[in-house]
Parts: structure tokens; sequence; C-alpha cells
């Protein structure tokens, strides 16, 4: 069931100086309920201001779930990659493809738009990891290592980019 409240939350939020910031927040959220069992896993996508007549479209290039773990969640498309890593660990593609870490991580793979060119980008949203090395390895081809150093302070576990000449 889908979820709305119907009061007002108060806020939480404070500016600059400790002045609590008022104001309207829609909030929604899926209701999954009590009765979820230990190893089973949902997922939906949220497709803002899709047009009914637009849905079929839609699903043809949509982000297609690869995995859906305690310890790995990973998306695709056709020009894109996106992975959480809540461990170390690798994830083998349909197409071959296989991409492995050794720390938990966040990571997206993207073709720049117009291009053949690829991007890697990395982070540690646990701000812990201050290197972490993204293996990538395609069929018939020598696997990549990539060594992502993150900055020590209060940028720490950052996105970090690289180029890369395919994927």
């Amino acid at each position: 069931a889908i979820r709305t409240p119907q009061s007002t939350p108060p806020g939480a939020a404070t500016a600059d100086g400790g002045k609590l910031v008022e104001g309207d927040v829609f909030m929604l959220w899926f209701d999954h309920g009590s009765n979820l069992h230990r190893g089973q896993t949902y997922a939906y996508i949220i497709a803002p201001g899709l047009a009914p007549a637009a849905i079929e479209k839609f699903r043809e290039t949509a982000p297609r779930i690869v995995a859906n773990t305690p310890a790995l969640q990973a998306i695709t498309a056709p020009d894109l990659l996106q992975c959480v890593f809540y461990q170390p660990g690798s994830l083998s593609l349909p197409d071959g493809r296989r991409i492995t870490v050794d720390q938990p991580s966040v990571v997206q793979i993207t073709r720049l738009p117009g291009s053949s060119a690829w991007t890697l980008s990395a982070g540690n949203p646990t701000q812990t990891v201050r290197q972490l090395v993204v293996k990538l390895e395609r069929p018939g081809q020598q696997a990549a290592d990539f060594k992502l150093d993150f900055p020590p302070g209060p940028t720490a576990g950052q996105s970090q980019t690289r180029d890369l000449a395919d994927w």
C-alpha cells in the first residue's frame, strides 16, 4: 500500500545560526507490511512525469535489476551500470563483463552522451576506505585494475572518476 501522512511532520533541520527551518514536506512511502519473510526482496522504479502512452517505450530502455542481495544491489541500462557493494565482491553481467571491488563502495560506469567513451565513478559513503581497487573484465580482453584514492578529512569517501576507453 502507498502511504502519505495526514499531518505535517515537525521540522528537524536548522539553518545557519540554529534557527528551525519550517515548511511543508511531502512524504510518500510504500508500506510493505510485516509479512516480508527473511530472504525476500522487492524492487520498483519511480519514473515521474511519464505519460501512460510512454510506458511501453520506457520499458525498452528502463534500468534492469541485475543484483538485489544483502551484499550487492545493481542495475544496468544501455549506457549505465550502477552498483552498491555492501562488502567486497564481484558482479558478473549477462554479456560476460565483470566488475570486482576490494572494499564496500558505490560504483557507476556510464557512457558519455554521444560518445563511445565511458567513465568509472566510485565512492565510499562510509568515509572509512582510503583506497578502492575496481577490476573491470571483458571477454577476450585483459582485465584492468583502477586504484582510486579517497581523500582524508571532510571529503573522505568523495566520488573519484576515471576515464575508460571502452567498457
